[in-house]
């Protein structure tokens, strides 16, 4: 599935595709599902024990939202929308636009907040919401500073998540919150290779198996992968600390080898692989990750496998990624990585064994052609990694 903006004074719309078939024989738009309220979709996660996506929205001066839809019948589930915590919103600038990840432990969503105009005490409404699927409720907000992008750990309750406001002291834009999902405890770590690169880290992605947790810088094209194996909260300072174990910095930066900056990220934990992109440009890359914990992360144990570019789109137009949310994920099952054009027009599929194996295949040029359904100059499968998926909204006007 992917979100769109809402046109104008209409209600926001989310696109279903089937990214399974073959995008120049075959359709792959499912349906548009409209949300029934003129919020601005932002973030969007799957449940796939239950089937069920799971979507944030907000933005448009009327709180946060979370809505529920059926992924068989793409029918929007009873009771939804479900309205954040009282004062809080989903979209607010320089946020993750709502961002909501599952967490597969307790059956629960996990959404990003910032304050809405009608929160009593500016701040408290900022930081993250757990909701219950089960008992469909929310949980209050846990206070934190505004989230750029967040990674979940669902097996330890931690959440990792730059934030351009922390400053431990240590370079502009260097701190990162760290969310003690257990005590309810929004609190900060300050680790030695984010502050010492100063490239603003935007994006976040975990290894859940090794407690290994990759961030995406803004300003670079290293990566900084931290080992969280061994950390624990202190609680007793003010603010609350995740503190690494092992000697510090328990982490390294590494680079992609692309010459850009690379903040997006996804981290697939069977392949211990992160897939990073570009902001604004078609820079790829792929990090090698260790497969078991470590005790301390050594720079030899976190390899650059691969970078390549993603070709030009069906349209003969430069790809560009999305940020602001970034939309970059991993198809754990197949390993293919995934990244949102900017304008909204493509979703690109990217076999990442292709691009660990042979990167170069990736940036091949789409062939002459049509997509399916589209006058396109080009098709949307280059043969060699990369397939460009249409969405089909309608035109605001």
């Amino acid at each position: 599935m992917n979100q769109l903006a809402n046109c104008g004074a209409g209600n926001g719309q989310v696109a279903a595709l089937n990214v399974g078939v073959d995008p120049d024989t075959t359709d792959p738009f499912l349906g548009l599902i409209d949300l029934g309220h003129p919020d601005l979709p932002g973030g969007v996660a799957i449940d796939p024990a239950s089937q069920e996506v799971l979507v944030s929205s907000g933005g448009e001066g009327n709180g946060g939202f979370l809505d529920i839809i059926d992924e068989t019948s793409l029918a929007i589930v009873s009771g939804s929308p479900f309205a954040f915590p009282a004062g809080s919103d989903s979209a607010v600038f320089g946020a993750t636009s709502g961002q909501v990840l599952f967490d597969s432990v307790n059956g629960a969503a996990i959404v990003s907040t910032g304050d809405a105009s009608t929160c009593p005490i500016a701040g408290t409404c900022t930081g993250f919401a757990k909701f219950d699927l089960a008992t469909q409720t929310f949980g209050s907000v846990i206070q934190s500073a505004l989230a750029d992008q967040f990674a979940l750990n669902a097996t330890s309750q931690v959440i990792i998540a730059p934030a351009d406001s922390i400053d431990p002291g240590l370079g502009t834009g260097a701190g990162m919150d760290a969310i003690d999902l257990v005590n309810s405890a929004g609190c900060i770590i300050s680790d030695q290779s984010v502050s010492t690169l100063d490239a603003d880290p935007d994006g976040s992605g975990f290894d859940p198996t090794t407690n290994i947790v990759v961030a995406g810088n803004y300003s670079s094209s290293l990566a900084t992968v931290i080992n969280l194996n061994g950390s624990a909260f202190d609680e007793t300072v003010t603010p609350c600390m995740l503190n690494e174990g092992g000697t510090l910095p328990n982490s390294v930066n590494v680079d992609t080898g692309t010459g850009v900056e690379m903040p997006g990220v996804a981290v697939n934990p069977v392949t211990h692989q992160a897939f990073l992109t570009q902001i604004d440009g078609p820079a790829i890359a792929l990090l090698g990750l260790p497969s078991s914990p470590v005790t301390q992360l050594g720079s030899g144990m976190v390899t650059a496998l691969a970078n390549s570019s993603i070709p030009n789109d069906p349209n003969d137009n430069s790809f560009s990624a999305q940020g602001f949310p970034y939309a970059t994920v991993v198809d754990v099952a197949n390993n293919l990585g995934y990244a949102l054009s900017s304008n909204f027009d493509f979703v690109v599929q990217i076999d990442l064994s292709i691009l660990q194996s042979n990167p170069g295949l990736i940036s091949t040029p789409l062939p002459s052609g049509t997509c399916w359904g589209l006058s396109t100059i080009f098709a949307c499968d280059n043969g060699n990694g990369v397939k460009f998926f249409p969405i089909f909204f309608p035109s605001c006007t």
